[in-house]
């Protein structure tokens, strides 16, 4: 059994040793076949085993993280404007901000959804702090909010 070990080993480093000459590139892991030879000669025989994957639900783990998480349109400066959580509260993060006018009494952007298209104009007053949401396309046009915030 020693005997054994021991040519598992030296099998080992040469293999090592070699890089992958001694590995099939174009079967997964789990299908590789390493061949053990042993040195003593009352043993003729040579086995074969197969190497076990180091784990079997890496791939589907991925998978599911990525079914679990939802796109999120990164909203960079936006998200630091004093309108910002009361916009997307009212109509939510999927669409993505476009400046209109920015000046020192108002600001009015367009909320377009995922294909482009304006779906929500926005207008804060920033002299008294209201704000106005419309939708402007689709059904259910107008108003959505208006208020101080």
């Amino acid at each position: 059994m020693k005997k054994i070990w021991i040519a598992l080993s030296a099998t080992g480093l040469l293999l090592t040793a070699c890089g992958n000459e001694g590995t099939v590139e174009n079967e997964p892991i789990e299908q590789q076949q390493v061949e053990v030879v042993s040195d003593n000669p009352a043993i003729e025989e040579t086995e074969t085993e197969v190497a076990e994957p180091e784990s079997e639900n890496v791939e589907t783990e991925t998978e599911a993280e990525k079914d679990t998480q939802t796109e999120v349109v990164n909203h960079g400066d936006y998200a630091e404007l004093r309108e910002y959580g009361t916009i997307v509260e009212q109509v939510g993060a999927d669409y993505t901000f476009e400046t209109v006018t920015d000046n020192e009494g108002n600001r009015v952007l367009f909320l377009n959804d995922h294909n482009g298209e304006k779906q929500y104009k926005t207008i804060f007053v920033k002299y008294d702090q209201r704000l106005e949401i419309i939708k402007v396309n689709g059904e259910g046009g107008g108003k959505v909010f208006e208020g101080k915030i």
